[in-house]
């Protein structure tokens, strides 16, 4: 009978151990890790709330640009549930429903994104422009205040930066029949100590500059001053005329077959700079019985784009 075991007496080949293979760096491993942690993270950015609600934000500004404006309220609704605690988001909501004609729902996101932002001045300078333009000068006026109160006591933005914004809000509402006179000499306060920070003999008016001029010229024609605020307004007319004059000759010396999309976007960013001048200078046109010059300043105004509801104000 035979059996699967070997008798006793056989001997049993002895066995040595073979080395072990090298081993390889995984780089195969490494790379499929890789590519989870890439999957994960695009996953996570694409479904993070945040994410999510800047992606609708961004279909409710195309639809709204294009005129679709119950579609456009949809990605904004939509946006809004996916990220309501964004003081930034409650912002640009803000803009975007008084766009749409609808105030009262702006004034509630403007508050919203003031409750979230504390004392963000950034905030509290958009929602001061946002309340003037919807005529607002209750509100907004004291939005203005608290800037100047920051810069003083806890120095989150520059003084004349904050005086400038009161003075220029302050101007807004004179515009709108809605400041006394206490408070236009309050403004030509602010914007004189404003410029005291810049302007001295041998100072190069700037973009800065010009627009603290135009700040107090506007204010001067509702301070009963006209002829002085023509003055100052046609200064900061002549620095951003320039500026522009400046791109077209670069554009034109560097002989090329298309303008640049840069030169293009800060061309139009100055004129609606520019559209905004024109308004005010020809509001104190007005006032000085210059009708023709008066209505040749509004005429360029419209066609550089001055837009209440856009915020070219």
């Amino acid at each position: 009978m035979s059996s699967s075991y070997p008798p006793e007496s056989s001997p049993i080949p002895s066995r040595e151990s073979a080395p072990p293979p090298r081993r390889r760096w995984p780089i195969g491993r490494w790379l499929l890790t890789l590519l989870v942690i890439a999957a994960v993270y695009v996953g996570f950015t694409l479904l993070n709330s945040t994410s999510r609600a800047q992606f609708q934000w961004a279909a409710a500004l195309e639809s709204l640009d294009e005129g679709n404006i119950v579609e456009a309220q949809k990605h904004a609704d939509q946006a809004l549930k996916l990220d309501p605690e964004d003081s930034d988001l409650q912002l640009r909501a803000a803009e975007f429903f008084y766009r749409i004609d609808q105030p009262e729902v702006a004034s509630k996101h403007l508050k919203r994104a003031l409750e979230l932002s504390g004392d963000n001045p950034t905030v509290l300078n958009t929602a001061s422009f946002l309340f003037a333009r919807m005529g607002k000068h209750d509100q907004s006026l004291p939005l203005s205040d608290k800037l100047v109160d920051l810069s003083e006591t806890k120095r989150t933005i520059h003084p004349h930066m904050a005086l400038n914004q009161r003075a220029y809000a302050i101007a807004l509402a004179a515009a709108d029949g809605q400041a006394s006179d206490e408070q236009i000499q309050q403004g030509l306060e602010d914007i004189n100590k404003a410029l005291e920070v810049f302007v001295h003999d041998d100072a190069v008016i700037d973009q800065r500059i010009a627009n603290y001029l135009d700040t107090r010229g506007y204010l001067e024609l509702y301070a009963g001053s006209p002829q002085r605020g023509l003055k100052d307004i046609n200064k900061a007319i002549a620095v951003y005329e320039l500026l522009r004059e400046e791109i077209a000759n670069e554009v034109k010396d560097a002989n090329l077959d298309k303008v640049p999309e840069a030169a293009i976007a800060f061309d139009q960013e100055l004129k609606h700079v520019l559209a905004v001048l024109f308004a005010h200078r020809a509001a104190i046109l007005e006032e000085l019985n210059e009708a023709d010059a008066a209505d040749a300043d509004h005429i360029r105004a419209s066609e550089f784009g001055l837009n209440r509801k856009k915020g070219i104000w």
